[in-house]
């Protein structure tokens, strides 16, 4: 039986753990046949369409989001909340993603087998 995997991308761009829960993201692409992604709290700015991580001294690793289609990666959620506490919308992210009220983020995470908070 295959368990089903929700990975939380909490972390903003301008971190370390953030550019690890992307290469977590890509290898669960690879591996797991049944897995989602949740991008919460700080995580909604990984794919934020403007942005320039070199100002900061980073690798823009952020534009591998737009890439995830080409890995069959199509389960991807953004906590309404948080887009609304960094003033952006849907439009502004790189990536097609359902928007999700706090009532649908208790049901996806109860409807995983298992959840990855990073």
């Amino acid at each position: 039986m295959t368990k089903s995997i929700l990975i939380m991308q909490r972390h903003p761009p301008a971190a370390r753990a953030g550019q690890e829960m992307l290469d977590m993201i890509l290898a669960a692409s690879q591996f797991c046949e049944q897995f989602s992604v949740l991008f919460c709290e700080a995580g909604v700015l990984q794919l934020a369409k403007k942005q320039d991580l070199a100002i900061d001294g980073w690798k823009n690793y952020t534009k591998a989001y737009a890439a995830f289609p080409l890995y069959d990666i199509h389960a991807c959620y953004v906590d309404q909340a948080a887009l609304t506490t960094h003033h952006l919308t849907v439009e502004d992210l790189v990536l097609p993603v359902k928007m999700l009220n706090p009532n649908q983020l208790e049901q996806l995470i109860e409807s995983h087998d298992a959840v990855i908070r990073g």
